[in-house]
């Protein structure tokens, strides 16, 4: 008897595959397990030979046979998902059982994954040196400007210019960010990496210079630099979340790029030509099973070494000639996060500024009416933000990829929705009141004019329209707009090794 069975003499449903090749140590196993896992299907029951058959008996006799009909094939057909478990020692495909399980994912039209999403340690880690660190130097370095024996208008011009020079820079990031996106595609890999690092330290530089400027910029009267007395604090809390949520998500996609680099590296792929079996009936079984389908298992392992999964979505996508690296990978929490903490932003930005701030603003263009459709686009957004998690949930149900793309499209959207409207706002603002660099009076009123009131209200509500509007079309189509072009790089490897099965319940 199994260990699997001796636990649920019933059995279980098997809703995940493991392909494994039996030279790991189970504590690589079972941490390439949890970060393959597909956290939002709500799946339980997998199928890992280790465990499932029964290992204590003459295996031999289970597959001895035509490989359709062994256990591996009937427990993948019941299964959604296959997790595909590289190892630091031996490349899974040099096994044959691997290649065939693989051929199988192909035919059954299963979703492959492997273990791309980052471990909690590394996550910690980067987390530590990018946001908390910085936050740290910044909060010392803001309190030791207090103490510094300095006039309040001396401060005030200090602090005032420190963070012009951040929301500016910031403007910049922001622009360029979305853009970078879309093109990424078309770049070089190391110089994507290279792009996305200098970003990653701009931002890291911003947010402590913002936490810098806390001290002064809070503890001084205001507004000085900004339109109202509530935007004087929501600008400068607005820019250092934004440049906090930036680091953030440019940590998780350098984090995965590397993972998803070092699991492909360990499948250690070249050809089936090199794929071996120990029993040698197997190895013959199994190529007659395989035969002319080489040509497409082979296009699946590097498709799962490129995206980080494998599904017949992503398989269209590289036929097609975009490029598909990482678009497979499956952890969409942080990102999910990301997204959603952008569009409560954008709400918060127009609830300030339609509601909490004075009725004059709001009335100076419209009356009663443009507070209304501020209120409406409060609530849009706020629903919106309430919306890309449920998104994700079931994009990402469809395929990995098609989780990714929907993130993405969230992303971008909501950091146009959000940084468009405030800096139009903002430079109206200077330029209304004719405050130049480090010439800051004290401003009572404020009201923006018609075009700013319109971008305020109804840019959100447009950018989430172009969102859902996107997300209909599909990727496919958003394939082939931005990364039409791109080629896949063939990965090269070597190594050998033979092993049995994996899987559990």
């Amino acid at each position: 008897m199994s260990y699997a069975l001796m636990k649920h003499p019933s059995g279980l449903l098997c809703q995940i595959f493991i392909s494994h090749a039996w030279a790991e140590g189970i504590f690589e196993l079972g941490d390439h397990v949890r970060r393959a896992w597909p956290r939002m299907h709500r799946l339980h029951n997998l199928y890992c030979c280790l465990l499932a058959n029964p290992q204590n008996l003459d295996m031999s006799t289970w597959l001895d046979g035509p490989p359709a009909e062994t256990p591996f094939a009937r427990a993948m057909q019941s299964a959604s998902h296959v997790l595909i478990i590289p190892n630091s020692t031996v490349g899974i495909y040099t096994r044959l059982w691997c290649v065939y399980e693989a051929y199988l994912g192909t035919q059954y039209k299963k979703t492959c994954i492997m273990p791309a999403r980052p471990k909690t340690t590394a996550q910690c880690r980067i987390l530590f040196l990018t946001v908390l660190l910085p936050i740290v130097i910044g909060l010392v370095s803001g309190l030791a400007l207090v103490l510094i024996p300095l006039e309040d208008l001396h401060l005030k011009m200090m602090a005032d210019g420190l963070f012009l020079m951040a929301f500016l820079t910031t403007i910049l990031c922001f622009g360029i960010s979305p853009t970078f996106k879309l093109f990424k595609g078309k770049c070089p890999h190391r110089c994507i990496h290279q792009n996305m690092n200098i970003l990653r330290a701009i931002h890291v530089v911003l947010m402590c210079i913002l936490t810098l400027v806390a001290f002064p910029w809070t503890m001084l009267p205001g507004p000085h630099f900004t339109p109202s007395n509530f935007d004087h604090y929501f600008i400068l809390f607005g820019t250092w979340l934004f440049n906090i949520l930036r680091v953030t998500q440019l940590n998780e996609e350098l984090l995965e790029d590397r993972e998803l680099e070092r699991q492909a590296t360990n499948l250690d792929f070249t050809s089936l030509a090199d794929a071996t079996c120990s029993d040698q009936r197997d190895e013959v079984r199994i190529r007659e099973a395989i035969a002319g389908f080489e040509s497409e298992v082979e296009i699946a392992i590097l498709i799962l070494m490129k995206a980080g999964a494998y599904d017949d979505s992503l398989r269209r996508a590289y036929e097609d000639g975009a490029n598909i690296t990482g678009l497979g990978t499956t952890d969409l929490v942080v990102k999910t996060s990301v997204a959603t903490l952008l569009w409560l932003l954008c709400a918060a930005h127009c609830f300030a500024v339609f509601v909490l701030q004075d009725s004059d603003v709001c009335f100076q263009h419209g009356g009663q009416s443009v507070l209304v459709q501020g209120q409406v686009s409060v609530t849009i957004c706020t629903s919106v933000a309430l919306f890309v998690p449920v998104t994700a949930f079931l994009m990402e149900r469809r395929g990995p990829e098609q989780g990714v793309f929907g993130i993405r499209v969230w992303i971008i959207s909501a950091t146009y929705a959000l940084g468009i409207p405030a800096v139009f706002e903002v430079t109206e603002f200077l330029i209304e009141q004719q405050i130049w660099f480090l010439q800051l009076p004290f401003v009572d009123k404020y009201c923006p004019s018609g075009p700013v009131v319109f971008l305020l209200i109804w840019f959100p509500v447009i950018m989430a329209i172009c969102a859902l509007a996107l997300l209909m079309l599909g990727q496919n189509l958003w394939l082939s707009w931005n990364f039409r072009g791109a080629t896949m790089e063939k990965v090269s490897s070597s190594p050998d090794s033979d092993s049995n099965e994996s899987s559990t319940s």
